[in-house]
């Protein structure tokens, strides 16, 4: 590339070197490394600020399906580290439960009934988006509260269970 254009080589060289060792190239570079590094730690720092997210959900259970204290578990083990905890409040009446979420004193409402076929029946009400993080991970608890009514049912021992789902080695 020398060889075809050596003038062009030569001043496009000095003009390099005047613009890298001026100030003003030293300092716009700062500043743009300083914006990108706040940028990159953004996330952390309103994480930082906003603290821990309480999420309080009703439960409507019918006997013999979910407790409480057994749901909140589930959904406090899969939060890991997006910062959210989970209460999980008993509701006897599934409409009471719908109108708690209307005047915004329950997060969310799960009412769990058991289908003709055994299966466990899950509805979630709730004013949050589909994707909401809350809402998925109500919907992770849900399927592992099917899979192990299901083991139970068919006569699987809890702790056959805990092998069945055992990490693979």
């Amino acid at each position: 590339m020398r060889d075809l254009f050596p003038n062009a080589w030569h001043v496009a060289r000095r003009e390099y070197s005047q613009r890298v060792q001026s100030r003003t190239f030293f300092i716009v570079t700062l500043v743009l490394a300083a914006v990108g590094i706040g940028i990159a730690l953004l996330p952390i720092g309103i994480r930082l600020i906003a603290g821990e997210e309480q999420v309080t959900a009703g439960l409507y259970a019918e006997a013999g399906t979910v407790e409480a204290a057994e749901l909140e578990a589930i959904l406090d083990a899969n939060a890991g580290e997006d910062g959210t905890s989970y209460e999980v409040v008993a509701v006897t009446d599934q409409e009471a439960g719908r109108a708690q979420v209307r005047d915004e004193e329950l997060d969310g409402l799960l009412s769990v009934t058991r289908a003709a076929d055994g299966d466990l029946n899950f509805e979630a009400y709730s004013s949050a988006t589909a994707t909401s993080p809350q809402l998925l991970a109500v919907r992770a608890a849900a399927t592992q509260l099917t899979s192990a009514d299901r083991l139970e049912r068919a006569g699987v021992d809890p702790a056959q269970s805990g092998e069945i789902f055992a990490p693979t080695a």
